[in-house]
């Protein structure tokens, strides 16, 4: 259910006896040992259905305390819907089986992906909405301005031109003429400055501008999912199981807990427990060497 509902999600799997004389005492040592690591966000105590006695486990009172003291966040999720045990009363949250604890423990990864591709398309709405409005108040501006050329202003003056002509025409000729020719002068200036161009060239420009934050966007989201895969590789790397499955071992003493550096941190009589990558031992120490 981990692996479906989010792949990228680590798990470390701590094992233990969960039934027997010694399950509640092993169970409250290996729940101590993960909380004193820190390299979980939450926990889930958890194993299958059975019996009132193979369940009574859970039902230990130091068992109890010490899920109560735990830093870190507990799932209890012992055995089928209708089990209940002193765990889950005192853990954080309380499953009614591992497959329920699993589904509280994590996010739908295509649930986040879905959010993530609405969000996206809302930006890309947002963004062409935005494109929209400014190509219509550029086209009223276009319009205003066709409204407001001076080009109307002169073909009226040309209309009077030719009327005064007409009532002037011998004797107002030459004047006649180079009013026209100055007419056609500053008709051709017009011409040259007239905003139409720089319209055209701000238009594209816009649509320009409109791609290269498409594209942004979409690299933006490629650079974060690469982050996000290669920070998945480092956090593995640097797992405790890897080391273990390198032949190394972690031992803690066997009353305490305590994880063990030195040989002068027991001494001969005590029984200390050793963690390897598949199982644990439990040992009596018979002497100590300090290595020079």
């Amino acid at each position: 259910i981990l692996r479906r509902r989010f792949p990228a999600l680590p798990v470390i799997i701590y094992p233990t006896l969960v039934q027997g004389s010694e399950a509640a005492a092993e169970i409250t040592r290996t729940l101590e040992i993960a909380d004193a690591r820190k390299d979980c966000d939450l926990l889930i105590l958890a194993r299958g259905g059975g019996s009132l006695e193979d369940l009574w486990a859970f039902n230990d009172e130091g068992l109890a305390r010490t899920i109560a003291n735990l830093e870190t966040p507990v799932i209890s999720a012992v055995g089928h819907e209708i089990d209940f045990t002193i765990a889950d009363f005192v853990a954080d949250r309380r499953a009614p089986t591992p497959s329920a604890a699993a589904e509280l423990a994590t996010q739908n990864q295509e649930q986040l992906l879905a959010h993530l591709e609405g969000l996206k398309q809302r930006l890309v709405r947002a963004i062409s909405r935005r494109l929209q409005e400014r190509h219509q108040h550029l086209e009223h501006i276009s319009h205003k301005l066709q409204i407001l050329h001076p080009r109307q202003q002169i073909l009226q003056d040309q209309q009077l031109l030719d009327e005064l002509g007409l009532r002037l025409e011998r004797a107002m000729e030459m004047r006649l003429t180079q009013n026209q020719q100055r007419c056609h002068q500053l008709t051709a200036r017009l011409r040259l400055l007239s905003p139409c161009h720089r319209i055209t060239m701000l238009e594209e420009k816009l649509g320009n501008y409109g791609q290269k934050l498409l594209h942004s966007m979409q690299n933006i989201l490629s650079r974060k999912q690469l982050q996000f895969a290669g920070l998945s590789r480092e956090l593995q790397a640097v797992s405790p199981l890897n080391t273990l499955a390198r032949g190394y071992s972690i031992t803690t003493d066997a009353t305490t807990g305590k994880v063990l550096t030195r040989s002068s941190e027991t001494k001969p009589g005590n029984r200390i427990h050793t963690r390897l990558l598949e199982g644990s031992l439990v040992s009596i120490v018979k002497s100590c060497k300090k290595e020079s």
